[in-house]
């Protein structure tokens, strides 16, 4: 574990095992005092600081925050009973996926005018997704910040997309509520941070031709339907260039090296669609 976390860098896993050790060699009953002086540390972080720069707001509850970088397996393997306030992100997740969807909703609505309503429902699929989640939550250095349990993080929990999408639909609710609700202010954040994105060549967000990476996956996807088997895209090299395989009925089909994970799935789903290897296995 700790191996892991210090060759991620992962600020929350260090300054909980000073906390923690202080905690202990104290005596003391107060587990929230304990907490605060975590939260405390936290605040002082480079990587605290560095996401509130890169998102644009400062959080004026840094409850809420810690909160939406609580994974539910620290709670449960028993570390995060130090601090008997503190609790899980999974509520917060549950709000900012259908806050973010909305707000992605109504932002394709103003920009793309022409396209229909399946054209509009492609294109959001397109943008909100685990893939896609994932570096947002990547960009603002949440997986540099999330607390897990020792189990999780020995899976590679802070490598994992599916979590890193979680804990950015966390944060979205977040930052909703650190703004007392205000659905219209939190979406100009959210916004103009995917806009500062665009801008700087880490993902293609708004953008039309993500209707064509959608059209290829999301065919090939239809075409395993019949077989009652979904194709799985694994990951094989996590730094840019990505090296990504695909499998269908559970083998490996086709390997692809690109410098976008997104233009990996959609070479790999053409490649499949055109040499029908559905149908080779």
């Amino acid at each position: 574990m700790t191996f892991i976390a210090s060759s991620l860098g992962n600020i929350c896993e260090i300054l909980f095992a000073k906390t923690k050790g202080s905690y202990h060699r104290s005596n003391s009953s107060s587990k929230e005092h304990s907490l605060e002086t975590f939260l405390n540390a936290l605040l002082e972080s480079p990587k605290w600081q560095a996401l509130e720069n890169s998102f644009g707001h400062h959080f004026k509850n840094h409850h809420l925050l810690l909160q939406a970088l609580t994974h539910r397996s620290f709670i449960n393997d028993g570390r995060g009973k130090i601090f008997s306030t503190l609790i899980d992100n999974e509520r917060l997740e549950y709000l900012g996926d259908t806050l973010f969807n909305t707000l992605i909703s109504i932002e394709l609505f103003k920009r793309f005018p022409l396209l229909r309503e399946g054209e509009l429902s492609k294109l959001r699929s397109a943008i909100v997704n685990t893939q896609t989640l994932a570096v947002f939550a990547k960009s603002l250095c949440l997986d540099h910040l999330v607390l897990m349990g020792r189990g999780e993080i020995k899976k590679g929990g802070h490598f994992n997309e599916r979590v890193l999408a979680q804990l950015f639909e966390a944060f979205v609710a977040a930052v909703y509520f650190d703004l007392e609700g205000d659905f219209n202010l939190c979406a100009k954040k959210m916004v103009s941070f995917l806009d500062r994105l665009e801008q700087e060549k880490i993902i293609t967000i708004f953008d039309e031709r993500l209707l064509e990476d959608y059209d290829v996956i999301s065919r090939l996807q239809e075409q395993m339907m019949v077989y009652k088997c979904l194709p799985e895209y694994k990951v094989v090299a996590e730094l840019p260039p990505f090296t990504v395989s695909l499998h269908l009925f559970g083998k490996e089909v086709a390997v692809v090296t690109e410098n976008s994970k997104k233009k990996a799935y959609r070479k790999l789903a053409k490649y499949a669609l055109e040499n029908k290897l559905y149908n080779r296995i």
